[in-house]
């Protein structure tokens, strides 16, 4: 039976694929036909179309020992075209006005669709999770994406308190899935749905008239506590086998990201996508720190070979550019996330109170800048550490003297010019190398995250005062 275990998670295949083809613009249409595309390739591959030309072949119902992993996405792509096609003719309708009446109409037909798909799914996934064909965490996912999809729909028909009771259950489902990830991916990505949800929750009690409406963790744990057990039939018990599987090894814990404080506060990493390469700069950063204890080591041990300075800075060069590396990416990612949240109506925006994803954006472009600087210094003294070593290596040899029955040794005058001379290209670089670190610095501290800490700013200014007088 293990063999025939399914790996199916609806809300990080939902999550990739909206991100990958439209919804970050809002391009509704792009997404829904990307879905039916999807859908088309799935039906072909499963061999479950309805025939050619007008004639129309009636699928026999699918039994559950013969479920497949592609059948299941097929529903979830049915389940998303639907809600693409809802939402697009709801953007038509707001722009037309005298057709407004016919798209909603058409518009809560198609969202009808997508829920009835979504049902569908959901069915299939509660018998698979019977067989033990399906993980808990499959089943919660799908029961939350569920969910998430009628109590939007009962919203739009302006039901609010059934929308409540379907969001906050769906919000706690996300809750436990945050708690008991595996990894920091999984949970940033049960993290990225629940902040999605958060506004709609708080309209609906705004709404029902509810005198906390902004507190949607209160009422979540409200609404949560009394209705759970009534929509998630056995939610106690999906909860306890997610505890079950979510012991994770030694690889989840590589997988699973620091926590990173900023000014004595975290720094929130609400996205799968920023996880991915926060992880690869902490495995940089690890990297780093194994270079310089290394290097502490030769330098303590007496009875180790000894490796010379040049190699070791060659060695702290190439780690630092390796997080450089892992930092442009975290910056680039980060970058796009905060125009996609530009771009849309604030459906991606964060809880209140908390760091946005601006804040991290500005966090990761001081630590990139933070650790070019220090690349460039270390730079500079790998480059007068070689200059000294090719001085000494071609240190002339002095002539001998006799002075009153004493042989003393004088540097000719070619021998003193030479030990002076030093390579023309060594002080252009390092005013170059200056002209860099400056040029960070004045970029630094334009930084808001520079500029909420005094202190901090201070320290910057100084340093480009030090660093231009150096130069």
């Amino acid at each position: 039976m293990a063999e025939n275990t399914l790996q199916f998670r609806a809300l990080l295949l939902v999550n990739e694929q909206r991100n990958a083809y439209g919804l970050r613009s809002n391009d509704y249409e792009r997404y829904r036909k990307h879905c039916a595309n999807r859908t088309h390739r799935l039906r072909s591959s499963l061999k479950m179309t309805h025939g050619k030309g007008r004639e129309f072949k009636k699928l026999p119902p699918v039994k559950p020992e013969n479920i497949k992993d592609g059948y299941l996405q097929l529903l979830l792509f049915e389940a998303e075209r639907a809600w693409a096609y809802s939402r697009e003719l709801t953007a038509l309708a707001a722009s037309d006005a005298d057709k407004t009446s016919a798209l909603k109409r058409n518009a809560t037909s198609r969202f009808r669709r997508a829920v009835n798909w979504a049902t569908k799914l959901l069915s299939h996934c509660q018998a698979l999770f019977a067989t033990s064909r399906l993980s808990a965490e499959g089943l919660v996912q799908a029961t939350a994406y569920t969910l998430i999809l009628n109590g939007r729909f009962l919203s739009n028909r302006y039901e609010y308190d059934d929308a409540l009771v379907q969001l906050g259950v769906a919000r706690s489902l996300l809750d436990e899935l945050a708690n008991r990830a595996v990894t920091s991916r999984d949970q940033a990505l049960a993290t990225a749905f629940a902040d999605e949800i958060g506004p709609e929750i708080r309209y609906c009690a705004h709404e029902l008239g509810h005198s906390k409406a902004y507190d949607v963790d209160g009422i979540v744990s409200e609404v949560a506590t009394k209705q759970k057990n009534e929509i998630v039939v056995g939610y106690d018990a999906l909860v306890n086998k997610l505890v079950q599987e979510s012991a994770g090894g030694a690889e989840a814990e590589r997988k699973k990201l620091k926590p990173v404080i900023w000014d004595g506060e975290p720094v929130p990493t609400r996205n799968p996508e920023l996880v991915d390469v926060l992880l690869r700069v902490q495995h940089a950063e690890e990297n780093l720190q194994e270079a310089h204890g290394e290097k502490q080591t030769e330098e303590a041990g007496k009875k180790k070979e000894r490796v010379g300075k040049a190699t070791k800075s060659k060695r702290g060069v190439a780690a630092y550019d390796a997080i450089l590396l892992a930092l442009s990416e975290a910056e680039d990612v980060a970058r796009k996330l905060v125009e996609a949240q530009q771009l849309t109506t604030g459906t991606t925006a964060s809880p209140a109170g908390t760091r946005d994803i601006q804040f991290v954006h500005a966090y990761i472009i001081y630590q990139l800048l933070s650790r070019r600087i220090q690349r460039d210094l270390l730079l500079i003294t790998t480059l007068i550490h070689q200059s000294q070593t090719v001085h000494h290596a071609h240190r002339p040899h002095t002539s001998p003297l006799k002075k009153k029955g004493k042989t003393t040794t004088t540097p000719s005058w070619a021998q003193a010019a030479q030990q002076v001379q030093v390579d023309a290209r060594l002080f252009p670089a390092i005013v170059k190398l200056l002209d860099t670190i400056i040029q960070s610095l004045n970029q630094m501290r334009t930084l808001s995250v520079v500029d909420d800490s005094p202190d901090l700013a201070s320290a910057v200014e100084v340093r480009v005062a030090f660093t231009k007088a150096r130069r």
